[in-house]
């Protein structure tokens, strides 16, 4: 096998599901915003799926694959910070009126949580996902690394490229990643 081809080779599929959660990613983003739920179960799906990618030792060399990561990773950290602004979970930031309209509920059975109540479990469930899903993003830029350390000959030369974008873009998005994740850590939240 070439080191970082382009397309994995037809004996592994699992970069597949990638290419499914970057399609719903897309779906999502072009929704308002996205539902709080449906937002979490993405990344817990796309955190599993990806993790599982870059165990793979055939995929984890694939450029294809590394990209396809790299996508999807910096679409849901937008998608993430959309959503904590949108609920009113970062500092200066109020709920937004869809947020407001539809509420953020959540419920134990008949009981139904009040406001902060129902604030406070989503800051928690959304900053165990976003910690999660810093895991991944680290596998990434440690594969792409990788990859990129056994690619010395000139004619890799653009995949030598091509990792350098996508180590930027890992580099930006686990930026803001880990400062939403302070935000989120830092913030009263008037209870």
């Amino acid at each position: 096998m070439e080191r970082f081809p382009l397309v994995t080779p037809s004996n592994c599929n699992c970069h597949l599901s990638i290419v499914w959660n970057l399609l719903r990613v897309q779906e999502l983003t072009g929704e308002e915003g996205g539902s709080f739920e449906v937002l979490l179960g993405l990344i817990e799906r796309t955190q599993s799926d990806c993790t599982a990618v870059l165990r793979c030792d055939t995929c984890r060399q694939v450029r294809f694959s590394l990209v396809l990561i790299t996508l999807v990773s910096g679409i849901l950290v937008e998608q993430l910070e959309a959503c904590c602004n949108g609920i009113g979970l970062c500092q200066n930031s109020e709920p937004s009126t869809a947020a407001s309209s539809s509420g953020l509920k959540a419920s134990l059975g008949d009981y139904e949580l009040d406001d902060a109540d129902s604030r406070l479990l989503a800051r928690e469930l959304i900053g165990l996902r976003m910690r999660q899903f810093s895991e991944v993003m680290v596998l990434l830029q440690n594969a792409i690394t990788e990859v990129q350390s056994m690619n010395k000959s000139d004619d890799l030369l653009q995949d030598s490229k091509t990792g350098l974008v996508c180590l930027e873009s890992i580099k930006v998005h686990g930026d803001r990643l880990s400062t939403l994740l302070q935000t989120l850590g830092s913030q009263n939240l008037n209870l």
